[in-house]
């Protein structure tokens, strides 16, 4: 997702950079100071719905398979907002 939202080649000069510099660090100190002429103003909202705060989708699923069709249907709802 981080990568979606940086563009690889941002993504990828802060992977390196964390790497090189943080690697016993953290990945948010390590964004935040990889060298970008364009790199976004904040990550801290993404880096707190993604890592920072706890929890998980909830989701439900069902399974059907049409044997006669040879085809499974798989159903996933997201069941909380």
């Amino acid at each position: 997702m981080l990568r979606t939202a940086l563009g690889d080649a941002l993504f990828w000069r802060a992977l390196r950079h964390y790497v090189g510099k943080h690697a016993r660090g953290r990945w948010r100190r390590a964004t935040s100071r990889a060298p970008s002429r364009r790199s976004p103003a904040s990550y801290d909202e993404f880096l707190d719905r993604w890592i920072a705060r706890p929890g998980h989708p909830e989701l439900d699923c069902a399974w059907e398979w049409d044997d006669e069709r040879k085809v499974g249907t798989l159903r996933v709802a997201q069941k909380q907002t």
